[in-house]
């Protein structure tokens, strides 16, 4: 059992870097000044080329081998070994260099379509952005060549998701297709139509604010000692350590409720990262989930509850009160229609 521990603490110091670079970017998208951007690319490159060195070294992988020969572990360390050898076959066919380089761009990259954004000014990131892309089509093929993956983007997405091939959603795809398209068009067709222009009403910035915050603590997100409610361009959650988990959002998108249906879908997030088991922190297995599962826990969150009647029942009251009186003559058949309207 020796080797495994050993193993474990090695994986440690893998997990530390990596809450450490989930701080960085989570300032970086908040509070960081404009000048910091130069060096603050410098340090994501320096973070990612350290942990890709520890995730690929040859100590890791000698404790691995020998992990894997090993009988005598129960079903949750045969887990963290078997998540260690993902990370460590990924890891060992990128180059340090080309890890430092992605972490880089991905910085500048963001830090431009930031201004890009708000500028509406898509020619001001497409420089950058097709640097980025460059590096990513470079992974992509590095990793498709060892994989023997007959799509480079089936070793993108295998990277999110085990298994997933370009194949699969493909025919996946085209069922859902089949099935939704004609279902779209019979929406659009009837004569049952509800009243939304309410949702373009204006209402304080403050008030938005609040709204969120309300409905996330509401949900059971408690981010005024366990994380933090922030605004940035585009909403994300990120864990950045035990007891630690911080979510986003952006309060200037088109209707009223855009801001408070990502606050309840990044509230799902964190929920499903401070729910998990406190004794497997810094372990494999309570970072192995992959994105269907983490967007499964934050769409739960925004679209089964938050777009439902029952959950409705309760909060419009509250809602309308929370808004001074702007919805007092909105009724809550009306409302609740309004938010679940159908469309392309």
């Amino acid at each position: 059992m020796e080797n495994y521990y050993t193993l474990l603490k090695l994986f440690e110091e893998i997990e530390l870097i990596s809450s450490i670079d989930e701080l960085l970017y989570w300032d970086q998208s908040t509070y960081m000044p404009e000048t910091a951007s130069q060096y603050r690319a410098e340090q994501f490159a320096y973070l990612s080329v350290l942990k890709h060195q520890k995730s690929s070294s040859q100590e890791i992988e000698k404790l691995v081998t020998l992990c894997e020969k090993n009988d005598t572990l129960n079903d949750l360390q045969k887990r963290n070994v078997l998540l260690i050898r993902r990370i460590l076959d990924n890891a060992s066919i990128l180059p340090s260099e080309l890890v430092g380089k992605l972490a880089a761009q991905s910085s500048k990259t963001l830090e431009l379509w930031k201004k890009a954004k708000g500028e509406n000014n898509y020619d001001l990131v497409r420089p950058e952005l097709e640097k980025l892309f460059s590096l990513t089509l470079e992974r992509a093929n590095l990793i498709a060549r060892e994989k023997e993956n007959d799509d480079p983007y089936d070793a993108l997405l295998n990277n999110n998701e085990p298994g997933l091939t370009v194949d699969f959603l493909t025919t996946l795809f085209t069922e859902v297709k089949t099935f939704l398209i004609p279902f779209l068009k019979q929406i659009l067709s009837s004569t049952v139509k509800y009243d939304t222009s309410f949702l373009e009403r204006e209402i304080p910035l403050e008030t938005k604010k609040l709204l969120v915050q309300d409905v996330v603590q509401y949900l059971g997100y408690d981010y005024i000692n366990s994380g933090r409610l922030d605004e940035v361009e585009h909403p994300f959650t990120v864990a950045c350590g035990l007891g630690d988990v911080r979510i986003t959002v952006d309060y200037d998108e088109g209707n009223i409720l855009g801001a408070f249906f990502a606050g309840a879908h990044e509230a799902g997030h964190a929920l499903d990262y401070m729910e998990r088991n406190d004794a497997w922190n810094l372990q494999p297995v309570n970072f192995g989930w992959y994105s269907g599962f983490c967007e499964s826990q934050s769409r739960f969150y925004e679209n089964i509850i938050c777009h439902s009647k029952d959950f409705w029942v309760y909060y419009f009251p509250r809602f309308q009160k929370l808004t001074n009186g702007i919805f007092d003559d909105i009724d809550l058949e009306t409302f609740y229609y309004a938010i679940n309207e159908v469309k392309p």
